[in-house]
């Protein structure tokens, strides 16, 4: 793998003054949300996109028509292991003169292939500079980050994908109290009712679910599962096949259980970690498919779980 630093080069045909200028105009070109002073040596300004990425800079070389360098002092990603990725980096704009024109040579020393980001990292790069900043030097309007907008593809996938994740969360968390209520007001010896005449009964639903959810656990590597003795009577079998099964409260307490650890791991859940495979597939396979993500076995499984929510109300 290479170990070079990510650069890119701009040809325009204005002055080097004026690319000077464009270049430290950073909310021309970059991003609306910048704070702090961007044309000025020793000056330090923070750059910010909603809390997926986040950055403090220190100008640390200034010379007028020919050079700027950014120090990164510090630096967050939400989106990769190492969130301080850039920490320690510098970001150099240099500029020259060539067959009459003006060359701006743009490099991120310290941003290698090695880097989780550098993918979303180089290609971001290479828009806010190729597209925006030339537009700025050309036209005098660059397409910067909007306040609380995404501007480039990358970060629009991003909130995209932030967007999808929260709305599945939701949905889910919202059916689980729907359940949650519908539980609550069916009795025990409700539960024994079948949903429809032949049908399964309640206490067969109930446990049968425990035992989907309790499969979650392993499918998004959060662990082993909670209650794999529920799976013979209530995956394996069908209803009244098995002589003895867990009572109705054993089974209300475990239903109770098995969410809130589910909720816990949740929680604790990137956005895009969503996106990653889940183990039921392989890594050759997930190449090829790549909606085997752990999102869709969540997806999925709230369509279970909302198809079960209208049969228990057949229990009233």
């Amino acid at each position: 793998m290479s170990t070079a630093s990510f650069t890119t080069t701009v040809l325009v045909d204005q002055s080097p003054a004026q690319a000077f200028d464009a270049i430290n105009n950073v909310r021309g070109w970059w991003s609306e949300e910048i704070e702090g002073s961007t044309d000025i040596m020793n000056a330090e300004f923070k750059y910010h996109y909603e809390d997926v990425h986040r950055c403090q800079m220190k100008i640390v070389e200034f010379i007028p028509g020919e050079k700027v360098v950014w120090f990164v002092m510090d630096n967050y990603f939400k989106f990769t292991e190492d969130k301080s990725e850039w920490t320690g980096t510098k970001i150099i704009f240099e500029i020259s003169e060539k067959h009459n024109k003006t060359h701006i040579r743009f490099t991120h020393e310290g941003l290698v292939p090695a880097y989780e980001c550098y993918t979303i990292c180089r290609d971001a790069w290479s828009d806010y500079i190729n597209n925006s900043l030339r537009k700025l030097i050309t036209t005098g309007k660059g397409k910067p980050n909007g306040k609380g907008n995404p501007q480039t593809e990358n970060e629009k996938i991003i909130a995209t994908n932030q967007v999808m994740v929260k709305m599945t969360v939701d949905r889910w968390h919202s059916l689980i109290n729907i359940f949650d209520a519908i539980l609550d007001s069916i009795t025990d010896e409700q539960l024994q009712k079948e949903i429809a005449p032949g049908k399964n009964r309640g206490i067969y639903l109930l446990g049968h679910l425990i035992a989907v959810h309790d499969n979650i656990l392993p499918l998004l590597n959060f662990g082993e599962k909670l209650f794999p003795g529920l799976n013979e009577p209530f995956l394996n079998s069908p209803d009244k096949s098995v002589n003895e099964i867990h009572s109705a409260k054993e089974l209300r307490a475990s239903w109770t259980k098995m969410n809130n650890i589910l909720n816990q791991n949740f929680e604790k859940q990137q956005p895009e970690e969503w996106f990653q495979k889940h183990t039921a597939v392989s890594a050759e396979d997930f190449i090829k498919e790549p909606h085997r993500n752990k999102l869709n076995i969540l997806i999925t499984r709230t369509t279970h779980l909302s198809w079960h929510c209208g049969q228990f109300e057949l229990l009233k």
